[in-house]
C-alpha cells in the first residue's frame, strides 16, 4: 500500500497528538544537567513525529495546479463492503475541498446513487450515473434500481445534481457481449427512461477506443461518447501519456460530431512494468499533474481515475487493477 497519493490527506489521525508539557514539581530548583535530563525523551519524541511526517507527508491540495475536472467512484471500502451513509458523505466531503466538481459511477449497488446524491445536497456537483451488467438478470436488476432512485428524487436534484446514465462499463470490450447486444440494451434503456417520464437523462456508454465503434457512437439514443482512454496500456512512457491520450481522443473525434468527455484516464501506481510504461507512485503523480495542467488548453472533459485504491480487486493481467486511486482508505 502505497504512502502518499497527489491529493488532500484525507484524514491526518496518524499524526498524533503527543503531550510534551514540561511539569516542575514545586518549590525545586533544577540545575541544567536535570533540565537536559528532561528535555532528552521529549527530544526523542519530537524526533520520532519528524521521521513520521517524512514517511507520510500531509497531502498537498491539487489546487497548486488546478482540479480534476471529474473522477471514477466506487461505494466500497478497502475489503470490497457497501460504505455507509456516512462514509459516503466523508468521501464526497473529500471530492468538494479538493475541487471535483463531477463524479462517474459505474453500478446500482449498496444504494450508492442515494447515497452519493444525498451527500450532495446542497452542491451543484453533478453525477453520471452507471447502469453495470454483464448479462441480461443483472440488466433488468440495474435499470429496475436506477428507475426507482430516478423516482424517489426531487426534480430539483436531478436537474442539478444528474448528469446522466452510462449503459454498460466495456461490456464489448470484456467480452460480456457483441456490439449488437449491447446496442439493444442502450436502445432498452432510453426507451424506459424516457418513458418513465425523465427524457432529460443524457444516456452514454463506456467501451475503450478500439471497441468504441462508430456505429455505437452514432446511435440516436447515445447523447455524448464515452472512452476510457489509459495511456499505460499503449505502453508508453509517462512522459509521453497525456500526448497519448490526446492523439486517441482526437482520432475519435474524427468519427463522430457528438461531444466527448474521457470516461477514465489515469495511471497506476503498482504494478508491472508494461513495454515503457512503468507503474509507480511518482508517475501517477506526475500524469495526474500533467492531465490538470493541460487539460483545459485541450477543451477536454475527463473523469480521472479513481478516486480510492480498488484493492478488493483481482490484480489483473499485469497486476495494476487494485492501484489506481488518487487517495488511500
Amino acid at each position: 500500500m502505497h504512502i502518499l497519493h497527489f491529493g488532500l490527506e484525507r484524514n491526518p489521525e496518524s499524526i498524533k497528538k503527543v503531550d510534551v508539557r514540561l511539569r516542575f514539581p514545586h518549590r525545586h530548583s533544577y540545575t541544567m544537567t536535570k533540565i537536559q535530563a528532561l528535555l532528552v525523551p521529549i527530544l526523542l519524541v519530537l524526533a520520532i513525529l519528524s521521521a513520521l511526517v517524512s514517511a507520510k507527508p500531509i497531502r498537498k491540495s491539487k489546487r497548486d495546479a488546478g482540479n480534476f475536472w471529474g473522477i471514477a467512484y466506487t461505494v466500497y471500502s478497502a475489503n470490497g463492503q457497501c460504505l455507509s451513509q456516512d462514509q459516503v458523505t466523508n468521501d464526497v466531503a473529500l471530492m468538494k475541498n479538493a475541487g471535483i466538481t463531477h463524479i462517474r459511477m459505474y453500478g446500482q449497488d449498496c444504494n450508492g446513487l442515494n447515497s452519493v446524491l444525498q451527500a450532495l445536497e446542497g452542491s451543484t456537483i453533478q453525477v453520471l450515473a452507471g447502469i453495470w451488467f454483464t448479462d441480461d438478470a443483472s440488466y433488468r436488476t440495474g435499470i429496475s434500481s436506477f428507475l426507482a432512485t430516478l423516482r424517489s428524487q426531487p426534480s430539483s436534484v436531478l436537474s442539478t445534481n444528474l448528469m446522466g446514465v452510462i449503459v454498460g462499463n466495456e461490456n464489448v470490450n470484456s467480452g460480456f457481449m457483441s456490439e449488437g447486444q449491447l446496442i439493444a440494451y442502450i436502445q432498452d434503456a432510453s426507451a424506459q427512461i424516457k418513458g418513465a417520464g425523465f427524457s432529460s437523462v443524457k444516456i452514454t456508454t463506456a467501451e475503450p477506443p478500439n471497441t468504441y465503434t462508430k456505429t455505437i457512437m452514432d446511435l440516436s439514443v447515445i447523447d455524448f461518447v464515452l472512452p476510457n482512454v489509459h495511456p499505460y496500456f499503449g505502453q508508453v512512457s509517462v512522459g509521453e501519456a497525456f500526448s497519448n491520450l490526446m492523439s486517441q481522443v482526437n482520432a475519435l473525434k474524427t468519427k463522430t460530431g457528438k461531444p466527448l468527455i474521457v470516461g477514465e484516464t489515469g495511471w497506476p501506481s503498482a504494478g508491472n512494468t508494461f513495454g515503457s510504461a512503468v507503474p509507480s507512485l511518482a508517475n501517477e503523480q506526475l500524469y495526474a499533474k500533467d492531465v490538470i495542467c493541460n487539460a483545459p488548453g485541450q477543451n477536454l472533459q475527463y473523469f480521472f481515475f479513481e478516486a480510492f485504491d480498488s484493492v478488493w480487486k483481482q490484480p489483473g493481467q499485469f497486476g495494476v487493477e487494485q492501484h489506481w486511486g488518487v487517495w488511500d482508505r
